[in-house]
């Protein structure tokens, strides 16, 4: 009985086992399927921010320059040093001491064998001039400097994924496009070919056939060259194979890629890391200009010692302790006018950094409005080619009518066909054109705000 117990208690322990084992494995498969399975371009752009080693390795490196900030500021505390020092002597030092009698000659110790220090000292600066202040600013310049080029190379690899990404969208579409236009020119080919040898068609139409047939296929092949290349150059800024990159879920859509308005153009510098790090350029060298004057003024320390040592008169083996105060002032009076020398270069570069700050500014108000002009042409050429596209299927809609009715040969209808699906491909040229043109917007204004808060 007891042992009928156990073994229905066992059963259903595996049992209960297996339910879960069962739940768990059909939850995770429910999990899987509900997953997104196409890639979008903010997960393209998110990816490609994350396993990029160069913005990793930028990040650490203006992580690493606040410790510059916290270096200079370590120049207002206090120093306090631990010294000691210990040595043996072979011989005692000794020496005689010629006394009356009855006492006569006494010899003395007059050192340790075994003579020791030890120290603790506090010292620090009252005053410097504006030397620690200096000091300050220029970490503090220099972590800006890194800030900027982090920031900078966190723009440049959203750059290069969504142009990765939009050539991967465009060569797939294209390849679809022209690849099933090769197929229907395959088999207008065969048609074309037995309507020739009825000796309905002449051999000039089948030469034509021909003709584009091979134009087709060499485009399909070319197109194909161009999304493998496109594939390629994605998985690598997403540091993923080529094969695990999933489809791709955005098509070529304008307004995944924000730009700045009509009357931010003029302020398009202020978002330009090279224009604020050559501003910051012009706050370096006044820093170190103030720093180099500094020079010219003294140091103003104090400290304060406490220290044990043997060898105090009269028992040279007692221990005992002596501490000091003072106040110290350095000052170099002259250096053989290097720091003048180095104040004039220091004024030299705080110009140069004015003008190249500038010209910065002049080049970049250059390219933002050279790029919008070119994108408006580009926005043009679409709005051009959407009615291309409108004219073409209208023809179509035409043609086809005057095929039923025998007004126009197969080869003219071809050609309103052929007309129509590179009005089709032309499209998608120009749609992609002006999406690149947005990026270069982007580029040179250096607006990205999805990156704002990142």
């Amino acid at each position: 009985m007891i042992m009928n117990c156990v073994v229905c208690q066992f059963r259903r322990l595996f049992l209960l086992k297996v339910i879960g084992i069962v739940t768990v494995i059909f939850l995770s498969l429910a999990w899987a399927q509900s997953e997104p399975l196409n890639l979008s371009l903010k997960d393209a752009v998110s990816l490609a921010l994350k396993n990029d080693n160069n913005v990793e390795a930028a990040r650490i490196i203006y992580d690493a320059s606040r410790n510059d900030i916290a270096k200079a500021r370590a120049e207002y505390y206090p120093k306090l040093a631990l010294s000691g020092g210990y040595s043996r002597n072979s011989l005692i030092n000794e020496m005689t001491l010629a006394l009356p009698q009855p006492i006569g000659d006494k010899k003395i110790q007059v050192a340790p064998r075994n003579p020791f220090n030890v120290g603790l000292t506090v010292s620090g600066e009252l005053f410097t001039f504006g030397r620690r202040p200096a000091a300050v600013e220029i970490a503090r310049v220099g972590n800006r400097s890194d800030e900027l080029r982090y920031g900078a190379t966190r723009k440049n690899i959203v750059d290069m994924a969504c142009r990765y990404y939009f050539a991967v969208v465009f060569a797939d579409q294209s390849l679809r496009l022209l690849q099933s236009e090769a197929d229907r020119f395959d088999k207008i080919a065969n048609l074309v070919e037995n309507r020739f040898d009825k000796g309905f068609v002449s051999e000039y139409e089948v030469l034509q056939t021909r003709f584009r047939q091979e134009n087709y296929r060499s485009a399909v092949i070319e197109m194909t060259n161009s999304l493998a290349s496109s594939r390629m150059n994605l998985a690598k800024i997403l540091n993923m194979p080529e094969s695990q990159i999933p489809p791709l879920s955005d098509s070529l859509d304008f307004s995944l890629l924000p730009v700045p308005d009509a009357s931010d153009w003029q302020q398009a510098f202020m978002w330009r890391e090279d224009y604020l790090d050559s501003e910051n350029g012009i706050a370096r060298a006044k820093s170190a200009y103030r720093l180099a004057k500094s020079l010219y003024f003294p140091t103003i320390s104090l400290y304060t010692s406490y220290a044990w040592r043997n060898g105090n008169q009269p028992d040279i083996d007692e221990i005992k302790g002596n501490y000091a105060f003072g106040i110290n002032l350095n000052w170099l009076i002259f250096d053989g006018f290097g720091r003048r020398a180095e104040i004039r270069r220091d004024d030299c570069l705080i110009k140069a950094a004015g003008l190249s700050s500038a010209e910065h500014k002049k080049t970049i108000s250059t390219q933002v409005k050279n790029q919008f002009l070119a994108s408006q042409n580009l926005r043009l050429k679409l709005d051009i080619q959407n009615k291309s596209i409108e004219l073409a299927q209208k023809a179509m809609v035409i043609a086809q009518k005057r095929l039923e009715i025998g007004d126009i040969t197969m080869m003219d209808f071809l050609d309103v066909e052929n007309n129509l699906a590179l009005a089709e491909l032309g499209l998608l040229k120009s749609k992609y054109d002006y999406i690149i043109s947005l990026i270069d917007i982007k580029k040179v204004t250096g607006y990205y705000p999805e990156l704002a808060g990142d």
